[in-house]
C-alpha cells in the first residue's frame, strides 16, 4: 500500500536523526529510543492493515498518531545528559520537514488535521531572515561570526560550537533520510540494518561480489572506511561494510 510505503521510507530503524554527541555514552537513551520508534512503526502498520474505521480523515489521524510517538514522546526519551533538549529539537525539526513532505504526496494525507505538523509548520513560518543564533543583535544573513566564539565563520572549523570539529562530526547522508552515515544503523534505508545487510550500498551487488561496498568510489582494497560511517575500520572492530 502507497500510504505505508511513504512513512517507511522516512522511519525504518535509524532514520531518525540522533544529535551528534559521543555515541558510547548514550547507549541506553539511543536504545530506549530506537526500540520506541520501532513499535510506533509497527503499530502504524497495524492500524492502517485494518483498513478504513469509517471515521473521516483515516489516513491523516493513523499517521498524525505516528507522527506524534515516533517523533514526539519517542524523541523525549533522548532529552537529557546526553542529548541536549534544543538538539533534540532540531532532530524533530529535520524529520517534520521529510515527513510531511513525503506525506504530502498522498492526496490522502491533510496537514491540517494533525496538531503536531500544525504546529511545527507555524514555527516555521516564524522563523525569517532576522534569525540571529547568538543572540548578538546581527543577523545570521550579515553575520560573520554567527555563534560568537570570535572565530570568523569563514576560518571557523566548528560551525556549531558545539566542541566537535566540524570535519569530526561527518555529514555524509547517502540516503538522504536526515540522519549522516556515522549515525545513521540503514545508511541505504532499505529496511536491513546494517549490521545484517550483504548489499550495504543497495547497489544490487553483494558485498561479498562488490569491490566497493559502500558505493563511494574507492575500491574497498584502497578504503579505511568501508561501511562509509567516517570511523576507520582499523578503530572500530569487525567491518561492518563486508558483513553478510
Amino acid at each position: 500500500m502507497k500510504v505505508i510505503w511513504i512513512l517507511s521510507l522516512v522511519f525504518l530503524s535509524g532514520v531518525i536523526a540522533v544529535p551528534r554527541v559521543k555515541r558510547d555514552s548514550c547507549e541506553e537513551a539511543q536504545t530506549n529510543y530506537d526500540a520506541c520508534v520501532a513499535s510506533a512503526h509497527a503499530e502504524h502498520r497495524l492500524a492502517l492493515a485494518g483498513g478504513d474505521d469509517g471515521r473521516p480523515d483515516f489516513y491523516s489521524r493513523k499517521s498524525c498518531n505516528f507522527i506524534e510517538a515516533a517523533v514526539m514522546t519517542c524523541g523525549d526519551l533522548l532529552i537529557g545528559d546526553c542529548f541536549p533538549a534544543d538538539s533534540v529539537q532540531a532532530m524533530r525539526n529535520q524529520q517534520f520537514e521529510s515527513i510531511v513532505a513525503s506525506l504530502e504526496q498522498s492526496g490522502e494525507w491533510d496537514s491540517n488535521k494533525c496538531e503536531s505538523v500544525k504546529q511545527w509548520k507555524d514555527q516555521m513560518d516564524n522563523n525569517d531572515d532576522d534569525a540571529d543564533e547568538d543572540g548578538d543583535g546581527i543577523a545570521d544573513d550579515v553575520d560573520t561570526d554567527d555563534d560568537n566564539d570570535g572565530v570568523p565563520d569563514d576560518e571557523d572549523n566548528d560551525d556549531d560550537n558545539d566542541g566537535v570539529p566540524d570535519n569530526e562530526e561527518g555529514d555524509d547522508d547517502f540516503d538522504d533520510d536526515g540522519t549522516p552515515d556515522n549515525l545513521d544503523s540503514d545508511d541505504d534505508n532499505d529496511g536491513v540494518s546494517d549490521a545484517e545487510d550483504d548489499d550495504d550500498d543497495n547497489d544490487g551487488i553483494p558485498d561479498d561480489e562488490d569491490n566497493d561496498d559502500d558505493n563511494d568510489g574507492v575500491p574497498d582494497d584502497e578504503d579505511n572506511d568501508d561501511d562509509n560511517d567516517e570511523d576507520e575500520d582499523d578503530g572500530e572492530g569487525e567491518n561492518e561494510g563486508d558483513s553478510a
